[in-house]
């Protein structure tokens, strides 16, 4: 679902549960609206604006290799800002690499399945509820 379409869809589910992630870099003049409504209908929406949804995958520590986790604590040293107009599209790169033709290759339109299982899925909840989102 695209940014601009969150909203609409909100307003036809406020009624229901829903859980809504979407990627703060890209959300940007979303989210204030966004989290009103989070405001006003505090039993039924909750919203997590992560960095990007990509950087939320990257820190959950499903994908464990050691550069990982410098590339996490010091972005600025690794971002190209002349190839890469946002951090959200340097962390898509840089998953879609360490993914590579694993069982984890992500790509936006389709989260693998493997990031939605068990422990990986928990993972990443967990990293959610840490931060507490509500």
């Amino acid at each position: 679902m695209t940014n601009s379409a969150i909203l609409g869809w909100l307003d036809q589910h406020l009624d229901d549960r829903v859980f809504v992630v979407a990627d703060g870099a890209a959300f940007g003049c979303y989210a204030d609206r966004v989290l009103k409504l989070q405001d006003i209908h505090r039993d039924t929406v909750t919203v997590c604006l992560p960095e990007s949804f990509e950087w939320l995958l990257l820190s959950s520590g499903v994908i464990s290799e050691l550069d990982v986790k410098t590339v996490l604590e010091t972005p600025e040293a690794f971002v190209n800002s002349e190839k890469f107009k946002s951090w959200e599209d340097f962390f898509y790169k840089y998953l879609r690499d360490k993914t590579g033709n694993s069982v984890f290759r992500y790509d936006k339109d389709c989260i693998p399945e493997a990031f939605c299982r068990g422990s990986n899925s928990a993972k990443v909840m967990a990293l959610i509820a840490c931060r507490n989102v509500r």
